[in-house]
């Protein structure tokens, strides 16, 4: 619920001081330490990788729909490099 709050704010937020957005980036999580799996940990991974990407994305997609170049891009932490 926490995150909902937090990102609805956030478009609130850029929605009263930019009035659209243009790129809205998204981190993804590509660590391949491998764990031992249970259900706690993949319940929590869905509600991470899955519903909180969806949350991050729905929010602001009135405001990257005014856009008129409007881009969603993954960005890569640790397996994506600049040259």
């Amino acid at each position: 619920m926490w995150l909902m709050l937090s990102v609805a704010s956030l478009a609130d937020f850029i929605k009263s001081k930019f009035g659209k957005l243009d790129i809205l980036a998204m981190p993804e999580d590509d660590r391949t330490k491998t764990i031992i799996q249970t259900y706690e940990l993949a319940e929590e991974c869905l509600q991470i990788n899955y519903y909180g990407a969806k949350i991050t994305v729905e929010s602001p997609m009135p405001l990257l729909q005014l856009s008129d170049s409007p881009r969603i891009v993954n960005v890569s932490a640790t397996l994506g490099q600049l040259e």
